[in-house]
C-alpha cells in the first residue's frame, strides 16, 4: 500500500482570499523564497510545495522496487513497467 504524508500546518501552505473578485479563495505558495505561484486549489498547492521540500511520500508497491514519487498517479504509472 503507498504511503502518504500530510503537508498540513506547513508554512507554505499559506491561504489567502481571491484579489480578483471570484468566488473561493485563493492559495499562495510561501515560505520559499521568492516563489508567489498560486492556485484555486489547496490540494495542487500541496502538490506544488513538494517540489520545493523535494518530499517523495509514494513508494512503489513492486516488490524489490525502492523507487519513490512526489505525486501518487507518477508511482502508478512506474508500476506500469514492471
Amino acid at each position: 500500500m503507498p504511503t502518504q504524508s500530510s503537508n498540513r500546518g506547513s508554512p507554505a501552505l499559506t491561504k489567502s482570499t481571491s484579489t480578483t473578485g471570484s468566488k473561493g479563495k485563493l492559495f499562495q505558495c510561501t515560505g520559499f523564497g521568492d516563489c508567489r505561484m498560486v492556485f484555486t486549489r489547496s490540494e495542487h498547492l500541496a502538490r506544488h510545495a513538494r517540489k520545493h521540500t523535494g518530499e517523495k511520500p509514494f513508494q512503489c508497491v513492486v516488490d524489490g522496487c525502492t523507487r519513490m514519487f512526489s505525486r501518487f498517479d507518477n508511482m502508478v504509472q512506474h508500476t506500469q513497467t514492471h
